[in-house]
């Protein structure tokens, strides 16, 4: 899955299901954080977003959409709804756009999905729908003689994943790679790129051999999502293998056909 970064707006969007907390609101999003359809052109369905009040007071949320793409270089962007080519955003309606949840209950936000009836529709189209609190708390500065007031905005981003026709999943282009010294750690950095119409999320392994060409080790990366025209960095932990010259046989399997395999020479150095 995609992690999406902790920056002054917190945004929680890892796709594991259960119930994700929000310390700041009492608002918890129950069930998954992607919501994935199979759908043809000209289809509607209708889904709900279960939201819990887990605080002692009345808890008001509000709902809005955006796009969503990522970079492996770090950057994430959310632009206006429906503004990136495989949005499909202005595919969906949320209602309400705003609730008040009493303390301890549920409350439902539906969406209804109208796919276009058009004939070239093919793949994997997405967009994010955002909740977050309308009413919220201020927590004093440790300074109180500055009157500084600090104030965290926690929003909850369920991505709406819609795909189009049958196919299997999207393959990955290597864009960079690279040994990065961090500290102690050694990590073998991946950058790849997604040039497919589907969304794809591999499996990612790199066995190292030595200048005989015996198996130092195979180790495992992160299993990440990657939506079309998006990209991500692998980060691969090495640091248990010695220093010394070797090859590195990189695997990325998306478990259907769709397997991909480099070979790369890589030097660690002491």
């Amino acid at each position: 899955m995609r992690n999406i970064r902790l920056k002054s707006l917190a945004l929680l969007a890892c796709g594991l299901a259960g119930i994700h907390a929000s310390a700041t609101a009492g608002v918890v999003v129950i069930g998954s954080l992607v919501r994935n359809k199979n759908v043809r052109p000209g289809e509607t369905f209708e889904d709900m977003v279960l939201l819990k009040n887990t605080g002692g007071e009345p808890a008001e949320v509000k709902m809005s959409q955006t796009d969503y793409v990522f970079h492996a270089d770090g950057r994430d962007l959310y632009g206006e709804p429906g503004t990136t080519p495989r949005s499909n955003a202005r595919w969906i309606s949320v209602a309400p756009s705003q609730v008040t949840i009493p303390a301890h209950e549920i409350a439902g936000v539906s969406y209804r999905v109208t796919v276009p009836p058009q004939d070239d529709l093919a793949g994997t189209y997405w967009s994010m729908l955002m909740i977050e609190p309308v009413a919220l708390p201020v927590v004093r500065a440790a300074n109180e003689d500055t009157g500084m007031r600090v104030q965290t905005i926690v929003r909850f981003a369920v991505q709406i994943v819609t795909e189009v026709g049958n196919g299997g999943g999207g393959t990955l282009r290597v864009t960079d790679k690279r040994l990065s010294l961090e500290g102690p750690k050694r990590l073998f950095l991946l950058d790849a790129e997604n040039a497919s119409d589907r969304v794809t999320i591999p499996a990612i392994w790199v066995e190292l051999f030595n200048k005989e060409g015996i198996s130092v080790g195979k180790f495992e990366g992160e299993r990440l999502r990657v939506y079309p025209a998006c990209s991500v960095r692998y980060h691969v932990d090495v640091s248990k293998v010695p220093p010394g010259q070797y090859t590195a046989l990189v695997i990325l399997d998306n478990g259907d056909d769709h397997v991909m395999g480099a070979q790369y020479d890589m030097a660690i150095p002491r």
